[in-house]
């Protein structure tokens, strides 16, 4: 009989180059299912950090604003555009029943409930809280002092303090905040810049004030790192305006923030890092007499 001879069993170069084609496909969906989820994940991670930082800024003023006495011989600082950092930030300085340091080291009776607390931006264009504990002498010091009543005002007390935004009892609140504004929620119902409805000078003890509006502007950390120089954050600044007061500066920044030139008037600021902004706005309302 003749032996059959058998061919050795396996692939054919067709069959070889079909199934690498295959794994390839299935190599590109999977990565590109992987991507979407990291990108996903980061963005989520983006929104939920400056959530985060929002959350911890307006519920620290909430409370500021809470203890802050409404009294008409009270000295109030509530400055517009004249920010250390760069013009544009807003700054405010005032007193209030809120947790505070003592530069030195008062008796613990003389330690008052009073302290000076304030809000800026600093040269790093991160927010800053001042929280500077108070005795009862009343007396003004560069290492604590009383709370002062009008004639004299915080200027004249603290005036390194105002000027340079700077001190010791400073500590950064959100690095994340690089732009800070506010007006006034009058009650007429009218937004305005300027805390009276007859529009005259002075608080008067916010008499004429319904609620304090604060808008802030955050920039996660990894978009940060993304920018070149401080020149880039004053960019960002200038890009949402200051506001006349007229209507909560969040809603100015928003319809700046969605035009066609937004992105291309920012020098120094990719438009990847741009595109990450995060605008949020409170209205702190205050218990005053009608």
């Amino acid at each position: 009989m003749r032996l059959l001879s058998r061919k050795p069993a396996g692939f054919t170069m067709v069959e070889v180059l079909v199934a690498s084609a295959v794994l390839v496909l299935l190599i590109v969906m999977v990565a590109q299912l992987v991507g979407g989820a990291n990108a996903v994940i980061l963005n989520s991670n983006r929104h939920t950090a400056a959530d985060d930082q929002a959350r911890i800024v307006f519920d620290r003023m909430a409370k500021d604003f809470a203890g802050m006495p409404k009294r008409k011989d009270v000295d109030y600082i509530f400055t517009t555009g004249t920010a250390v950092a760069s013009g544009g930030n807003d700054s405010m300085y005032f007193y209030s029943e809120a947790p505070a340091f003592f530069d030195a080291s008062p008796a613990l009776s003389n330690q008052s409930t009073m302290g000076l607390v304030g809000y800026n931006i600093n040269s790093s264009y991160q927010l800053q809280r001042l929280g500077k504990g108070l005795t009862w002498d009343g007396a003004p010091s560069t290492s604590g002092g009383g709370m002062i009543f009008l004639p004299n005002t915080i200027t004249n007390s603290w005036n390194s303090i105002v000027t340079t935004g700077s001190d010791q009892d400073f500590h950064v609140l959100a690095d994340g905040v690089f732009r800070m504004q506010f007006c006034y929620l009058l009650k007429s119902g009218s937004f305005s810049a300027i805390p009276s409805i007859s529009g005259t000078s002075g608080f008067n003890g916010f008499q004429d004030v319904s609620a304090i509006v604060v808008a802030i502007a955050i920039l996660d950390s990894n978009s940060r790192k993304l920018l070149s120089g401080t020149s880039a954050y004053g960019n960002l600044v200038t890009a949402l305006p200051e506001t006349t007061g007229t209507a909560p500066p969040a809603q100015a920044w928003v319809t700046s923030s969605t035009t066609a030139t937004f992105y291309s008037s920012l020098s120094g600021v990719p438009i990847g890092a741009a595109r990450n902004i995060r605008i949020y706005q409170r209205a702190f309302y205050l218990n005053t007499a009608p």
